[in-house]
This record gives structure tokens, C-alpha cells and sequence, in this order.
């Protein structure tokens, strides 16, 4: 069974595309990984800032070296970290594989740099943004 309903992804794909669309640079949580600029996501960046998944961790910090794992990784290691969605609070382990990939296609959508302008979503944001909506609504579990 899947912790995360239809209604529970939808919402979490439209409010991740209104909470980073509002000011790319300032909220998605990416720092620099390198000497040539290069940007990594992290679930708890500089500044208050989260990602895509990090925003909805109970939790405010990670173990060092948890901050740029993948949503695969960040659930086998910590099972009993908890998230809480719009109300809906659950441990990690709880998630089907289902669920899992859901979150790593929302995480991809934050972390892809084609998605985001300096100053908003970009046309493949947020057509990357509907076709997660169109595999929510495809949903049948």
C-alpha cells in the first residue's frame, strides 16, 4: 500500500513548483560542489533552505554525508526519519516502491537546472511538472 495517496502527490507536485517558482535562487537548496561552479542539491542548504524533499523532513538536519544523498539512499539509511505532507505524517520506511520513485521524480524536477530560470520555472520545468501531475493522476494504487 502506498503511504503517499494520488491527492497527497498532486499536492506536493504543485506545491513545489509554487514554492521555488516564486525565486529559484533563493529557495532551491543547491550549493557548489566544485571549483568550476558546478551545483548540487542538498536536503538542507545554506540559508533555511531546503529541497524538494528536505522541505517536508521533520527533521532539520541530517547526519553529515546523508545532505546530498539520493531518496533511495537517504530511506535505507534513516527508516525512521519522518515526513509530514499537508497534515499526513509518516516514517520513511512506511514508503512503497511506488512512493519512492514518485519522490525521486519530484526531487529531479527541483534539481534539474533546465527546470529553473533565475526568476522562475522554465517551459521544461513545467512540462516535466505535468507529466509528474499525469503519472499521479494515472495512479491506481
Amino acid at each position: 500500500m502506498n503511504v503517499l495517496t494520488k491527492e497527497l502527490r498532486l499536492f506536493m507536485v504543485k506545491d513545489t513548483v509554487a514554492h521555488y517558482r516564486v525565486d529559484p535562487v533563493a529557495r532551491r537548496s543547491v550549493i557548489a560542489c566544485d571549483k568550476k561552479e558546478q551545483l548540487s542539491c542538498v536536503y538542507y542548504g545554506p540559508n533555511g533552505c531546503r529541497c524538494a524533499i528536505g522541505r517536508y523532513l521533520i527533521s532539520p538536519t541530517l547526519p553529515k554525508g546523508c545532505n546530498e544523498s539520493v531518496v533511495e539512499d537517504l530511506i535505507i539509511s534513516y527508516p525512521n526519519r519522518s515526513m509530514k505532507v499537508n497534515d499526513v505524517k509518516f516514517r520513511l520506511k512506511d514508503l512503497s516502491i511506488f512512493d519512492i520513485t514518485f519522490l525521486e521524480s519530484l526531487q529531479d524536477l527541483h534539481d534539474s537546472h533546465e527546470n529553473w530560470s533565475k526568476k522562475s520555472i522554465t517551459l521544461d520545468g513545467l512540462a516535466a511538472a505535468r507529466e509528474l501531475k499525469k503519472e499521479c493522476l494515472s495512479q491506481t494504487a
